[in-house]
């Protein structure tokens, strides 16, 4: 409890919340994205703007030091942490590289941006050298379709010749069948003659 209160007087401390501006009210989150610090009941009034709906918040204690409960202030580049005035003081990194928290801000936009420039240019000289595979890729399907085109009209055309040839064959066996039926029919007639002189 007591580390409690201790934590809330120090967010408190931090600053006064930017929409209420009431100052018995601890500030308990931070918008990354406006960096405005809000109270508890102004949270929902910054969610509520259109402009903040997809804002990134957090609690203000990820911007204190969990060691003795301040202000996070320098960074230590040796031992990749945070440190706040009393651990500076104690001089727990005296013989490293400690660097102000707003310099490692403004340091890491910089590396940022550089590597968002760096991938940018990239991915440019990736799409430079895909171009000549997406277009020998379209050549490719155009002259694919030109080929099914070919293929389907063949195809068409030998359907075609197959149903001709299919009717022709029919043709000539109802022919050979009505023939044959007449030859039957000479025969049972010739059979009769036969049997008048037997």
């Amino acid at each position: 409890m007591v580390l409690k209160n201790k934590m809330q007087k120090s967010l408190g401390s931090l600053k006064v919340c930017d929409y209420c501006h009431v100052p018995d009210r601890c500030v308990t989150r931070i918008c990354l994205d406006c960096d405005k610090h809000l109270c508890d009941i102004c949270v929902h009034r910054h969610a509520e703007k259109k402009e903040c709906v997809e804002h990134k918040l957090v609690p203000v204690s990820f911007l204190l030091c969990w060691f003795h409960i301040e202000k996070l202030t320098s960074f230590c580049t040796d031992c990749n942490k945070f440190l706040c005035n009393v651990c500076s003081q104690a001089k727990v990194c005296e013989q490293h590289n400690v660097k102000d928290v707003d310099n490692v801000e403004n340091e890491t936009n910089v590396i940022i941006n550089q590597c968002i420039d760096d991938v940018s240019q990239t991915i440019k000289e990736i799409e430079a050298k895909l171009q000549p595979a997406k277009r020998q890729a379209a050549d490719c399907l155009s002259s694919l379709h030109v080929e099914e085109y070919k293929v389907n009209t063949y195809l068409a055309g030998l359907h075609h010749k197959l149903e001709e040839k299919k009717r022709e064959l029919f043709n000539t066996v109802s022919e050979h069948r009505s023939k044959l039926q007449e030859l039957k029919k000479q025969l049972n007639e010739d059979d009769k003659k036969l049997d008048l002189f037997h």
